[in-house]
């Protein structure tokens, strides 16, 4: 904590706090809660200001069953970094869009912020939330169109997963021994400490004694010793190792009906190739057009191979996205500031060690180069507002089942914002 760092917090907190200033009244903690609460989003406010920001939400029941929409804002902090803060909780009376509009909008204008600077929107997948009629993202939409929403990608690629997963014989029964396995292991609480504790004793020792590597270190130089230890196990267990060369036996099936292919064919086309296109296949339903052009505009701010992926038109129509914040003669003068800017930044050796969007924000101010492209930056700020995901605002609700327990249901919903 942090009074243990700090001499003079330490002598007045704990066993040297004066007799007669104990502060366990519940009403001054209370208050107490209330000012750091208040201070807290007053930094917050004050760290937006009058600039644009991304609005993430979710939306859950706690404890007691009471609907709680929790919010949090991404914005570039005044040190031109990307945060995510939390803003509050709200009880709201039901979960339909309208209602969840109403109390974003409340919350967002109580702090003295204006809907119209919203750039983004991250919620999760639900037909309320995402809805292109009557859902959240399109009631938002209407009063500032550019408030583009982005479905969490987590989310997204974890939804691929599963459609993938039940769509490819393989994968599905893959997953259902590995389910077995889940169930089997986690019905009883004796059997599956034991397991713990087994596991971190030989992940102690593979540790010491060197046997256990990194993920990096396995995929850079790693995979001839590894295949070596995965062949020897399945030696020792009776567990056969397919020939890649030798021709594929369908278990349970007669071999006259089947084709004949090798075992390299099957696992590669058959399996891999199959499970790569129906991967393409739910991610293309999982992205609208909206988000795709989106998307495919924003990597071209891509600083990989010294912006190898740098597309000039493509950065304008991601412009176009925002006519309110790029006017026809502001579009024309980007494409002269891009010019200038890409050539600018592969010939400054200061922007090579930058690695994500984030540091080149960092770095673009730190160097004053933001004064010089002004359309470029900000195009750049309107990408890092933009959600990708609302991990921030799940979190949110995993604190509450600690804070907002069984024991602790009666607490009021203000002294929880706290």
């Amino acid at each position: 904590m942090a009074w243990d760092k700090d001499e003079n917090v330490n002598k007045v907190v704990l066993e040297n706090v004066p007799g007669n200033s104990q502060m366990t009244c519940a009403e001054i903690q209370h208050d107490l809660i209330h000012a750091c609460a208040k201070e807290t989003t007053k930094l917050i406010l004050e760290d937006i200001g009058d600039d644009y920001f991304g609005i993430l939400a979710d939306e859950s029941s706690d404890v007691s069953y009471k609907e709680q929409l929790a919010i949090c804002l991404r914005y570039v902090d005044k040190k031109w970094r990307i945060r995510e803060s939390f803003l509050g909780v709200v009880k709201v009376d039901d979960t339909c869009s309208m209602s969840l509009k109403i109390a974003i909008k409340k919350m967002v204008e109580d702090n003295k912020l204006s809907m119209s600077r919203v750039r983004g929107q991250g919620y999760d997948g639900a037909s309320k939330m995402r809805g292109e009629i009557n859902g959240l993202k399109t009631l938002i939409m209407n009063d500032t169109p550019s408030a583009y929403y982005i479905h969490c990608f987590a989310h997204q690629l974890q939804l691929t997963l599963i459609a993938v997963a039940k769509d490819n014989y393989d994968c599905k029964w893959f997953f259902e021994q590995v389910g077995y396995l889940l169930n089997l292991m986690g019905v009883s609480c004796k059997r599956k400490e034991m397991f713990r504790v087994v596991q971190a004793k030989k992940i102690v020792n593979g540790l010491e004694l060197g046997e256990i590597k990194s993920g990096k270190k396995i995929r850079d130089e790693g995979w001839e010793e590894f295949f070596s230890n995965v062949s020897t196990f399945c030696f020792k267990h009776d567990i056969e190792v397919p020939n890649m060369d030798d021709n594929y036996v369908p278990p349970g099936k007669s071999r006259r009906y089947f084709e004949k292919v090798k075992n390299l064919h099957r696992f590669r086309v058959d399996m891999f190739i199959s499970i790569i296109d129906l991967q393409l296949y739910e991610l293309n339903n999982r992205f609208d057009e909206v988000n795709m052009e989106l998307l495919i505009c924003m990597s071209c701010f891509s600083l990989i191979n010294s912006f190898a992926a740098f597309d000039k038109l493509k950065l304008r129509r991601l412009a176009e996205f925002y006519p309110v914040d790029f006017s026809s003669t502001d579009l024309r003068r980007l494409e002269f500031q891009l010019d200038h800017f890409i050539d600018d930044m592969r010939k400054d050796v200061r922007f090579e060690a930058v690695q994500d969007l984030g540091q080149l924000s960092t770095m673009l101010v730190s160097t004053n180069k933001h004064s010089s492209y002004q359309l470029v930056y900000l195009l750049l700020r309107l990408v890092l507002i933009l959600p990708v995901t609302t991990a921030s605002v799940e979190r949110v609700f995993s604190s509450m089942t600690y804070v907002k327990n069984k024991l602790r249901n009666i607490i009021c919903d203000e002294l929880l914002k706290g």
